[in-house]
Protein backbone atom coordinates (compact mmCIF):
# COMPACT_ATOMS: atom_id res chain seq x y z
CA UNK A 1 0.00 0.00 0.00
CA UNK A 2 1.48 3.34 -1.05
CA UNK A 3 0.32 6.03 1.33
CA UNK A 4 1.99 9.07 -0.38
CA UNK A 5 0.28 8.35 -3.70
CA UNK A 6 -3.05 7.91 -1.92
CA UNK A 7 -2.73 11.25 -0.12
CA UNK A 8 -1.66 12.92 -3.38
CA UNK A 9 -4.70 11.48 -5.16
CA UNK A 10 -6.92 12.71 -2.32
CA UNK A 11 -5.41 16.20 -2.58
CA UNK A 12 -5.97 16.29 -6.34
CA UNK A 13 -9.53 15.01 -5.86
CA UNK A 14 -10.39 17.66 -3.27
CA UNK A 15 -8.88 20.43 -5.41
CA UNK A 16 -10.83 19.24 -8.46
CA UNK A 17 -14.03 18.97 -6.41
CA UNK A 18 -13.62 22.50 -5.04
CA UNK A 19 -12.94 23.84 -8.53
CA UNK A 20 -16.03 22.10 -9.89
CA UNK A 21 -18.13 23.41 -6.99
CA UNK A 22 -16.89 26.95 -7.58
CA UNK A 23 -17.66 26.67 -11.29
CA UNK A 24 -21.14 25.32 -10.53
CA UNK A 25 -21.92 28.11 -8.04
CA UNK A 26 -20.74 30.78 -10.49
CA UNK A 27 -22.93 29.20 -13.18
CA UNK A 28 -25.92 29.27 -10.84
CA UNK A 29 -25.20 32.92 -10.00
CA UNK A 30 -25.22 33.78 -13.71
CA UNK A 31 -28.38 31.75 -14.23
CA UNK A 32 -30.37 33.33 -11.37
CA UNK A 33 -29.32 36.96 -11.64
Amino acid sequence: QSLPSLSAGYCVYTLHFRGATRKWTSYMDILFV
